[in-house]
């Protein structure tokens, strides 16, 4: 196994291939897709996102419906990822969440869901100074996560009617997300990265760079 850890280059070898690592498990609401880590307290922020999927409010409501037929207690207590299968939305529709995780006690910290017409497709965790600290020399800056999203999207064609980025900034030591503001732009963006205090950003077959305003990320 090969691994990159910094400026190192470092080859794992496993003696036993049946062997386990160190295994944790943390329950999820949908499938877990992209992941990111803060970088002073090394939290993992984890997008999960399902297809033809109901969103959390969706999912509470139809429980709740089901217990005001039943009155069953226990049913209502169980949290829907140990109630098993769920009946399977519209062609279309998607879920989306953003977790945040402390991975020395796997703990979730929070969870950010985003509304039903709304569907997270990437992330991205600024590891540097960005916009006006970097432009002040500051060697470490406030981190802020980055989230291309598209408004009605459809998996075939993939599409969606407005893409944009919304800019989160990171509250309670990391712990949780303040919405900072959201930029509209013409496709859903499907990567990041940032160089120089900027966000390089691949919308469609563009590829953008933009800074990092007050009111919205300002195009360059």
């Amino acid at each position: 196994m090969v691994a990159i850890c910094e400026n190192s280059l470092r080859i794992l070898k496993i003696e036993n291939l049946g062997e386990q690592f160190t295994q944790h498990v943390v329950k999820t609401n949908f499938t877990p897709c992209k992941m990111q880590t803060h970088p002073e307290t090394n939290y993992l922020v984890v997008l999960e996102k399902d297809h033809q999927s109901k969103t959390m409010k969706q999912l509470e409501e139809e429980k709740q419906l089901i217990y005001e037929e039943t009155k069953d207690q226990e049913y209502k207590a169980t949290e829907w990822s140990d109630l098993g299968a769920y009946n399977k939305s519209a062609k279309d529709t998607f879920a989306s969440c953003i977790r945040i995780i402390d991975p020395s006690s796997m703990e979730t910290l929070s969870e950010l869901h985003l509304p039903s017409n709304e569907t997270c497709f990437s992330i991205y965790v600024s590891q540097g100074p960005m916009g006006h600290d970097y432009q002040q020399g500051a060697e470490n800056g406030e981190s802020y996560l980055f989230c291309g999203v598209g408004l009605n999207a459809t998996l075939t064609p993939r599409g969606c009617a407005l893409g944009f980025i919304k800019t989160y900034r990171f509250t309670n030591r990391g712990k949780s997300l303040d919405l900072l503001h959201s930029t509209p732009c013409e496709d859903i963006p499907n990567a990041f990265n940032e160089c120089a205090g900027k966000l390089i950003t691949g919308i469609g077959n563009i590829v953008r760079v933009y800074d990092l305003g007050q009111k919205k990320l300002l195009r360059k």
